[in-house]
């Protein structure tokens, strides 16, 4: 079922590549997806077009179903051993392998939420945040290296954006922090720095890629997806039919309070937006969380309540889909204003919201003493090969005890660390080397067997 819309308020207003512009500013950096190089990246490659790849090379198509699960480990075409030197060695040269290194980490000494700061192959740096839950380990991943939706108070969004983030380099943030931690992720959020509907085709291909069997495996249903309200790429979403969950970012209840607080407000207002989210809802059935950051004296009155239960209602009104905000609490951020109210006022509000029929819940806040919360993610700068930071960041990744605890370059001194085995695998291989090293302890068992049974002879006769 599918409904017409119009577009009375979009404007070309509200997208900057910053925090002050009111309009659509061109960045003066490329913001195409990392790796530019005229070279297959791998990472990034279906096992079919890795098939298309190795018949090009002359080699038989069987070899991109081993090389395929083995990039999805964290493993370069030159450790996989069970190809022949020749193919490692045409890998290494005519392809791209983009795995992210862990530049610095800090682990909250309150939760143990570890905060990741992961360079990329050009020098970017990243941030993605490890959270571990009862049901399994969750990772918040970044779609683009700074973010031009000039959020009011959203860290990621300070300096702009520099470039979009590739396919390989979002499942490259999932392999580094499965090696360095040793332990499996389950569930994505792609809640991190970036808007990831603002870079739609890479995170599409992303979401295809981490869902394949003979991958990583992670189920569609255990990955989330925010959106600051691109209305049009909420429609593209729709259309795609990903069984995956949308939250959509509202933190206002009327087009002047968004707007002040959200300029993407300002090209699609709100009438727009709900109009997106109704057709979305429409068109897959899956019900969306709408998220709502509270902010003392700008959104987090009783008549904000009101106002925004009263939106969602007449949005979906008819269609019977069960309505939900998250709630959360506005996370400090040194550059701007943003203040938050009491944990009274934030218990008052989804109580009004639950009175009038939205179901409201409240963000955990993880990571807080890292800096590691919603809104606080950011983006750094590195030289390629070297680790010296743009000013300011040692701030956020200090060499001391202070506050998290802080740990560099870990994930490239610790030898020790085996990537983690994948219990949902439906694939098998024969590269696998934990299975293997099972066949060689097997064999081993049953040799020694075999020995004692012989001496066993010799001692009767």
């Amino acid at each position: 079922m599918r409904e017409e819309h119009s577009d009375p308020c979009v404007t070309n207003e509200g997208i900057t590549n910053g925090n002050t512009s009111n309009g659509i500013v061109p960045s003066d950096k490329p913001t195409s997806a990392w790796p530019r190089e005229n070279k297959p990246d791998l990472l990034g490659m279906f096992p079919e077009e890795l098939e298309v790849l190795m018949k090009a090379y002359g080699e038989p198509a069987y070899r991109a179903r081993q090389i395929f699960p083995l990039l999805h480990r964290g493993m370069a075409p030159e450790q996989m051993q069970v190809l022949p030197l020749r193919l490692r060695t045409r890998l290494r040269e005519d392809t791209v392998y983009t795995q992210p290194a862990v530049a610095r980490k800090l682990v909250s000494r309150i939760d143990g939420t570890v905060k990741y700061l992961l360079r990329l192959r050009d020098g970017a740096c990243i941030e993605s945040v490890l959270m571990r839950y009862r049901h399994g380990n969750t990772l918040c991943l970044s779609s683009q290296v700074g973010c031009r939706m000039g959020c009011r108070f959203c860290a990621s969004t300070i300096g702009g954006k520099e470039r979009d983030l590739a396919a390989s380099e979002l499942l490259g943030q999932i392999t580094a922090v499965e090696r360095d931690s040793g332990e499996r992720i389950s569930n994505l959020v792609l809640m991190g720095i970036g808007e990831p509907l603002d870079n739609f085709d890479n995170v599409v291909r992303f979401l295809h890629l981490v869902n394949r069997p003979e991958g990583l495996c992670i189920g569609y249903r255990h990955i989330s997806l925010s959106t600051c309200g691109l209305a049009d790429r909420i429609r593209d979403l729709a259309a795609q039919d990903l069984p995956i969950t949308l939250s959509v970012s509202l933190h206002a209840s009327d087009d002047a309070t968004r707007s002040a607080i959200m300029p993407v407000n300002r090209r699609y207002c709100l009438s727009e937006l709900m109009s997106a989210c109704r057709a979305y809802y429409l068109q897959t059935g899956r019900r969306i969380s709408f998220e709502y950051t509270l902010i003392a004296g700008r959104n987090d009155t009783p008549a904000d309540a009101d106002a925004l239960s009263d939106l969602l209602h007449r949005a979906f009104a008819g269609t019977g889909a069960p309505l939900h905000v998250n709630l959360i609490r506005v996370n400090a951020v040194a550059e701007t204003d943003c203040r938050r109210g009491s944990r009274e006022s934030v218990a008052a509000f989804a109580e009004r919201l639950t009175r009038a029929g939205v179901v409201a819940t409240v963000r955990r806040r993880l990571g807080a003493d890292v800096n590691a919360a919603c809104g606080q993610l950011r983006r750094h700068a590195m030289m390629p090969e070297k680790a010296s930071f743009v000013p300011g960041a040692e701030r956020q990744y200090p060499d001391t005890e202070k506050g998290g605890r802080a740990e560099a370059g870990k994930a490239e001194e610790r030898k020790d660390v085996k990537p983690p085995v994948h219990r949902r695998r439906a694939f098998r291989s024969n590269a696998r080397p934990d299975r293997d090293a099972d066949v060689r302890s097997q064999e081993s068992e049953k040799n020694r067997e075999e020995n004692d049974r012989r001496a066993e002879n010799r001692k009767t006769e």
